[in-house]
């Protein structure tokens, strides 16, 4: 299955000697990430594919992150996954299987893309059983996207991890928690932006405080950390903290007036403008 990746690609650093695979572009700018291009992290070995994939239509809420496709490696797949990772406009699918004779939870996972002979579509294995059993009370209406593609190696066969999207519920207050040192703060600053989104949904504030707070430290070049971090600790009561993350919003922003985005200066007004409000609070708190 692998000599098929030898056929007009570049050469990547990971492959073994003679062996030649698609390289994506290193992108490290978020913002200069397009939807659905091909890239790498710096870090990111040359097998490694990302993608930002808009949600799927009517599902904005995002149900599970990172997920690995299982089964990839199956003789009655591989053939399709191969030819997913090769093509463009990728899109996935969700389908369950009550009848399933393994596992009546069970979803499959279907992928739809375009190469030289046209639109395909084919299964490229399934959802984790224990994600499947976690999502076998969830009211119809899934979907997924490509989050991550590994293309295969000498050493190591194809891998594809996904999120799973599901309709926007109600909105439910969720009791804080402690902070859990076992949660992972991602390397990539988009990735930290849906984590800590995703943990202060779990309750997990103070571990949505370290992904939103490595974001700023980094000078992410969005709004969204540095709203969210002023809220979290105006909610607090925290108003010395929020005053130095709007300080730091202000001194990026600042640094963005060149840039043609539109954007810039309306979020710097409404940043400045906070910053008198939180640096008033911090004055009366002090007092």
């Amino acid at each position: 299955m692998l000599r098929r990746w030898a056929r007009g690609k570049r050469t990547g650093a990971s492959g073994a000697a003679g062996l030649n695979v698609p390289v994506a572009p290193v992108i490290a700018d978020p913002t200069a990430r397009g939807l659905d291009q091909e890239f790498r992290l710096p870090d990111d070995e040359d097998h490694v594919v990302r993608l930002n994939q808009s949600p799927p239509t009517g599902l904005a809420r995002k149900l599970h992150g990172f997920v690995p496709v299982a089964g990839t490696t199956h003789p009655a797949v591989a053939p399709a996954v191969e030819a997913f990772l090769d093509g463009r406009k990728r899109r996935l699918t969700l389908e369950r299987e009550p009848t399933n004779p393994v596992d009546p939870n069970a979803i499959a996972v279907f992928g739809e893309w375009i190469s030289a002979g046209g639109t395909a579509r084919g299964r490229l294995g399934y959802l984790p059983a224990e994600v499947a059993a976690a999502l076998a009370d969830h009211p119809d209406g899934l979907g997924a996207t490509v989050e991550v593609l590994y293309r295969p190696r000498c050493d190591k066969g194809p891998g594809i991890r996904i999120d799973i999207w599901g309709p926007r519920g109600k909105a439910r207050k969720v009791a804080e928690r402690a902070a859990d040192p076992g949660i992972d703060v991602p390397r990539d600053p988009v990735a930290r932006n849906l984590r800590g989104k995703e943990l202060e949904a779990e309750g997990y504030v103070d571990n949505a405080i370290v992904c939103y707070e490595a974001n700023v430290r980094d000078g992410f070049v969005g709004n969204f950390p540095f709203d969210r971090l002023a809220v979290l600790y105006r909610r607090r009561k925290e108003y010395g903290r929020e005053v130095a993350v709007l300080e730091r919003a202000v001194e990026v922003f600042n640094g963005l007036r060149s840039s043609p985005r539109a954007d810039v200066l309306p979020k710097l007004q409404a940043f400045e403008a906070r910053l008198r409000k939180a640096r008033e609070l911090a004055r009366g708190d002090r007092s």
